[in-house]
């Protein structure tokens, strides 16, 4: 359990990696960005925390270092709470290309934090619920991830997908069962009641999951950004008499430079002292010497030293606390209408200074009995001398912690080939080279390339780098695209595959992280490889290094999922299985549309340790397809009855 509190760590740095940053608003005004800009995020509701919907700029005052500051941009964003349906038969593939593209300007950013730390086994339903009715309130243009505090393997990276969020429902009883429960007992007797050392430990791993998911949350450019934290708290009480809170006053001032607001559920709802020990009063045991009425009091007194820690979180972040609530469901939504419902305000600093520190204002309204919820303060930037070393503009976008959308990435992966104790993986980068005003204009320029793979744990498993000369004719306002390959040994396991870009000439970066989930080479089980797309009848892509991958894969890969209709596809992928069988049988098709379904036998080969493969090539015309989106599935059956699919998002237009 120890170790697990020390990985709980681990998880922060690699769930926080998939943020998007520098979106405009979509409309007037434009909301820019520098040093000596501060955009400000607020949350007005009355005294029943319903939104106030109808303030004018005139009705906002900030002020710093007590002078007025002129409000230069305002803008009061809606986005309606919406309950969309989760059936996860009819949900939308997951797409297997990412992108560093800029976020919607509607898009919210959420990291709902499950702190089994804190939450006992019998809340499985509970949790469970929240999650449901979390995901269900999410729009399409919404980034979440949900992450548990101390098992980094069991969470999703941020995404808009609602498949992938639903995946970490399924794994809530595998994470709850050590969790403290109101006497400080993780199962029953096994800990002693009262184990101060190992009651601080908890709430300071816990404390500290929360503050570098709020550090991380910093390098966001959403507009609205919040951390929904489900626990039922930890028992350190108030004040403070077993745990020093160096650790708690951390979060909060983390929160408040991060401008990230913590929003408290407890998963008990209306909580009874039976419900908030393991097995029960009856179970607990005398307890000091102490039965009965005083055994009951004591549980009541830790339960309000549990919820006193929840609010104060949400207080001191901007956020609210939702204890002893009946109704789980209305309080998730009330979480999420309230972060569709915000003004964004605009100021240059007055006087401005460029030094680096932490600089305080104030949000007021002048509506009687308005709650203002705001951010407290930025962070003011200092001027850093140029640098056009493209290793250095990588590693500072390798190291963000954050998509880096300096140069304009698409990138896909596949695992290919298997190794000894994993896969070779193809990665194909699709690098947007801006345009460049004026005359056609030669460039000749020095663009390195860096994968690394990374555990759930955030520890290093693979990487690879090259360093890649591009020379181009590029033409009048318009920019030029072109495809990157490479290929990595990456261990058969969950990992984060992290890619970056970085030009000489731009002083630009690019960065994105993907998913990469790869076969298990050692088991005689049916399993597929990465499914990879050509487009056999359209001119090939630019590419730069294709032969990086000439031996994996028979043709250049593409990162497009928008076809035109009657194009061609070529589908490539793998089937791995054991030494019994001879042949297998796979099939191409578009379910639900006239498509026939390409249907081949695949015969046998040696493969690594023992395994044989066989590959599929094939083409499937799109010929008769209507513009709209579609969904490829390569299904791979054996003789045995095994059977194994995979299916790709696209579009036709």
């Amino acid at each position: 359990m120890i170790r697990q509190l020390a990985l709980a760590l681990g998880v922060i740095v690699t769930m926080v990696v998939a943020l998007l940053i520098a979106q405009p608003l979509p409309q007037a005004p434009v909301f820019r960005a520098g040093t000596d800009y501060v955009r400000v995020d607020v949350v007005v509701t009355d005294k029943s925390d319903r939104s106030i919907t109808d303030l004018a700029k005139q009705d906002f005052t900030i002020e710093e270092g007590g002078r007025p500051q002129k409000i230069e941009d305002f803008q009061f964003v809606s986005v309606p709470l919406q309950h969309r349906p989760l059936d996860r038969a009819s949900m939308a593939a997951s797409p297997d290309v990412a992108t560093n593209t800029p976020a919607s300007p509607l898009s919210r950013l959420f990291v709902m934090a499950i702190d089994d730390l804190h939450i006992l086994e019998q809340d499985v339903s509970s949790v469970k619920r929240i999650m449901v009715e979390f995901i269900r309130a999410l729009s399409p243009d919404d980034e979440a991830a949900i992450i548990f505090v101390s098992h980094s393997n069991l969470g999703q990276n941020f995404t808009s997908d609602a498949r992938l969020l639903m995946r970490t429902v399924d794994h809530v009883s595998d994470a709850l069962g050590f969790g403290l429960d109101a006497l400080g007992r993780s199962t029953g007797s096994n800990v002693v009641y009262n184990d101060v050392k190992y009651i601080c430990a908890c709430a300071r791993s816990a404390d500290l999951a929360i503050r570098n998911i709020t550090a991380s949350l910093a390098g966001s450019a959403h507009p609205r950004r919040a951390i929904v934290y489900v626990t039922d708290g930890s028992i350190v009480g108030t004040p403070a008499k077993l745990c020093d809170f160096d650790e708690q006053l951390a979060l909060y001032e983390e929160a408040r430079r991060a401008d990230v607001p913590i929003y408290t559920i407890d998963p008990r709802g209306q909580v009874l002292p039976d419900e908030a020990v393991r097995g029960g009063i009856s179970a607990v045991g005398n307890i000091d010497g102490t039965v009965g009425e005083l055994q009951r009091a004591h549980i009541v007194e830790n339960i309000r030293h549990q919820q006193d820690r929840l609010v104060a979180d949400a207080i001191n972040t901007g956020g609210r606390a939702f204890t002893n609530q009946s109704d789980l469901t209305r309080a998730v939504d009330e979480i999420v209408s309230e972060n569709g419902s915000y003004y964004l305000l605009g100021y240059y600093p007055m006087p401005f200074a460029a030094d680096g520190k932490f600089h305080d204002f104030s949000v007021t309204v002048n509506r009687p009995a308005a709650r203002v919820r705001a951010r407290q303060g930025y962070v003011a930037s200092k001027a850093a001398p140029g640098n056009s070393d493209p290793g250095t503009v990588l590693d500072t976008a390798m190291n963000a912690g954050v998509n880096v959308s300096g140069i304009a990435l698409r990138a896909f992966a596949a695992p290919i080939s298997p190794t000894a104790k994993g896969m070779t993986t193809i990665v194909t980068v699709e690098v947007t080279y801006p345009a460049r005003p004026g005359d056609a204009l030669d460039v000749d320029d020095e663009l390195q390339l860096k994968l690394v793979a990374l555990d759930p744990d955030a520890k290093i498993r693979a990487s690879s780098s090259k360093v890649l000369r591009f020379k181009a004719r590029m033409q009048t306002g318009r920019p030029t695209t072109f495809l990157i390959d490479d290929a990595v040994d990456l261990p058969a396991q969950p990992l984060t595959l992290r890619v970056a870009v970085a030009s000489r000439a731009l002083r630009k970066a690019g960065s994105i992280q993907m998913p990469v989930d790869l076969p298990k080479p050692s088991t005689d089980k049916l399993q597929l490889s990465g499914v990879v797309l050509g487009v056999d009848s359209s001119p090939a892509d630019a590419t730069m290094d294709s032969g990086a991958i000439a031996a994996l894969v028979p043709f250049q890969p593409t990162t497009r999922r928008i076809f035109a209709i009657g194009e061609t596809l070529r589908v490539f992928a793998r089937a791995f299985f054991g030494m019994k069988e001879r042949t297998v049988t796979a099939s191409v098709d578009v379910p639900g549309t006239p498509l026939q379904a390409t249907i081949v036998t695949l015969g046998a080969s040696p493969a690594a340790r023992g395994r044989q493969q066989a590959t599929l090539d094939t083409t499937l015309p799109l010929v008769g397809l209507a513009p709209g989106r579609y969904s490829l599935r390569v299904e791979v059956r054996s003789a045995n009855e095994q059977s194994v699919n995979k299916v790709v998002a696209f579009e036709v237009r």
